[in-house]
């Protein structure tokens, strides 16, 4: 795990020079500030792609393992994949709206997006994209698969989840019920990779989940103003059942809907990883005379 953060480290440098290039050649309008800029958007991409190839070597030079077996690999099944965790998080967010709009919390109405403001609504979609694929890889990539075969699913997958979940205590009006809301969701996105042995999975969950937030309803994402959406959001009500300035991550009602969609996903016997993911894995298997789930 060490070694996977100093590889990832030193590959950053020449793909963090590309982009202080890029910024040098392109300066971006001083406008474009805060999480959906394009110079971070670029940023983020750029970490992406360092810690993507950091993994990929390791895997590859250090513990002789395929590159295919991180779980972010670039085939037709990836789609579907990412399909199935956008699916989840959609449902999931829609369960928590539902709830809440029924109840009198929250009541929805449309934006009125302008043309110029649907090029800021696909640049944020792009961004919360990357982000997703960035948080992702880094806490259920190559470290916490690593810290599974080192210590075991559970132990990897709630010591992960706290810090997921306590990484985010600098964000603006973070709670109690935040943070438990945030290491119920750190499971989710455990377990569903944990189900299909792809990242794309929870990424997509992820991407889904904050999307809907923020571009779809207008709501604060962890505390954090996303810019435009398609809806605007009027919240009132207990702080404690739509989590106030936090965003209904601050909720109760959000915590026990995503329990029990994360006890719906560690059921589900229909999530598992793809044949083509099987055979490569079980080939490495083989070849090093180990039990195809062995890490695990």
């Amino acid at each position: 795990m060490a070694l996977y953060l100093l590889i990832s480290v030193i590959t950053l440098v020449p793909v963090m020079a590309i982009f202080k290039l890029l910024v040098t050649i392109f300066p971006f309008e001083s406008k474009e500030t805060g999480v959906t800029s394009t110079i971070n958007l670029l940023f983020v991409l750029a970490l992406n792609i360092g810690f993507l190839v950091g993994a990929w070597i390791t895997l590859k030079r250090v513990d002789r393992r395929p590159a295919a077996l991180l779980g972010l690999n670039f085939w037709w099944v990836s789609l579907k994949e990412f399909l199935i965790g956008f699916a989840v998080g959609l449902a999931n967010f829609g369960a928590v709206l539902i709830i809440l709009v029924l109840a009198g919390y929250v009541s929805l109405e449309p934006a009125g997006i302008s043309v110029s403001e649907v090029g800021l609504i696909l640049r944020s979609i792009a961004v919360i994209f990357v982000f997703a694929a960035f948080e992702e890889l880094i806490n259920r990539g190559y470290l916490f698969q690593a810290f599974c075969e080192g210590a075991g699913v559970w132990i990897a997958a709630v010591t992960v989840s706290v810090i997921f979940s306590l990484v985010h205590i600098v964000n603006p009006a973070f709670s109690l019920i935040g943070a438990i809301f945030l290491f119920v969701h750190g499971l989710l996105y455990a377990f569903a990779y944990l189900k299909t042995r792809s990242l794309w999975t929870p990424i997509g969950l992820h991407m889904a989940w904050n999307l809907a937030q923020g571009q779809f309803a207008g709501m604060n994402v962890s505390g954090s103003d996303v810019g435009a959406s398609l809806f605007n959001s009027t919240v009132s009500g207990p702080t404690s059942l739509t989590g106030g300035e936090f965003g209904i991550e601050g909720s109760l009602i959000t915590v026990i809907i995503s329990a029990v969609i994360l006890v719906a996903v560690i059921k589900a016997s229909w999530l598992k990883p793809s044949p083509r993911f099987q055979s490569i894995e079980r080939k490495w298997a083989e070849n090093t005379r180990l039990p195809a789930n062995s890490q695990y």
